[in-house]
C-alpha cells in the first residue's frame, strides 16, 4: 500500500519551527493515538534518507528492509530523552534483528546533513542501527509535522508497511516485543494502554 502525498513548499518552515517545541520526554494527552485529530497514517511509501551513521554510509533506504517489520523511531540527537532511549533501541536491534525487525532512525531537523552527523557520532552509546535525515516529504508522509510534536515518537509497520502502532513519547521496549511477537505470530495485537503509552508517563 501506498499514499500518494502533495507537500506544500511550506512544510519546512513549520517543521523548523516547530522542532524548539518538541524537546520534551513526555508525550502531551492530546497526542495519544486514539486521538482522532492525528491519526497515524495506514501505511508509508518507501523512503529514502541520507545516512547520519557512518557503519551505514551512502543513503537509508527502507526498500531495503521491505518484507519486515520496522521500528522507525523519530527522534532529535541533541534532546536529552532521545539520547537516554538509544540503548533500548539498541537493543531492540540486537535481539530482534534475528527474528526480522529493522529498526530504523529518523532524524526530522532542518539542519544540514553535515552539522547532524557529527551530533549522531557524538551519542553515547550510538545508534547500531541505520539512521537518515527525514526531509519535509518523509514527515508528511508519517502524518505531518503535527504528529510530531514530542520526540521520540516511533512507529511499528508491519511486513506490508501498514502502520499498526503508533507511540508517542516514552514507549517501553518490552511493549514493543510484545507486538513484533503478536505480528509474528499472526495474533492480535496486546492491549496497552494507547500506543503503548501510560498514563504516567504523559503526566505534567
Amino acid at each position: 500500500m501506498k499514499n500518494r502525498i502533495v507537500l506544500p513548499a511550506i512544510a519546512v518552515l513549520l517543521l523548523a519551527a516547530l522542532l524548539p517545541a518538541c524537546k520534551r520526554d513526555k508525550a502531551p494527552e492530546s497526542l495519544l493515538a486514539s486521538d482522532p485529530d492525528v491519526p497515524p497514517p495506514a501505511a508509508v511509501d518507501d523512503f529514502t534518507m541520507e545516512s547520519l551513521v557512518g557503519e551505514f554510509p551512502g543513503h537509508v533506504r527502507s526498500a531495503d528492509y521491505a518484507g519486515h517489520p520496522q521500528l522507525v523511531i523519530f527522534f532529535l540527537p541533541d534532546d536529552p530523552a532521545c539520547a537516554a532511549a538509544i540503548e533500548d533501541w539498541n537493543a531492540l536491534q540486537r535481539d530482534d534483528a534475528p527474528r526480522g525487525l529493522a529498526v530504523l532512525g529518523l532524524v526530522p531537523d532542518p539542519r544540514p546533513v553535515a552539522e547532524l552527523r557529527p551530533l549522531v557520532a557524538a551519542l553515547s552509546p550510538a545508534p547500531e542501527f541505520p539512521t537518515g535525515r527525514a526531509d519535509s516529504a518523509i514527515i508528511t508522509a508519517f502524518g505531518s509535522p503535527e504528529a510530531l510534536r514530542v520526540v521520540p515518537t516511533a512507529y511499528l509497520l508491519d511486513a506490508e508497511g501498514a502502520v499498526i502502532r503508533y507511540y508517542p513519547g516514552h514507549v517501553r521496549p518490552e511493549w514493543v516485543r510484545e507486538d513484533l511477537d503478536a505480528i509474528l505470530s499472526g495474533a492480535p495485537l496486546p492491549d496497552h494502554t494507547p500506543a503503548g503509552v501510560l498514563p504516567e508517563d504523559n503526566a505534567a
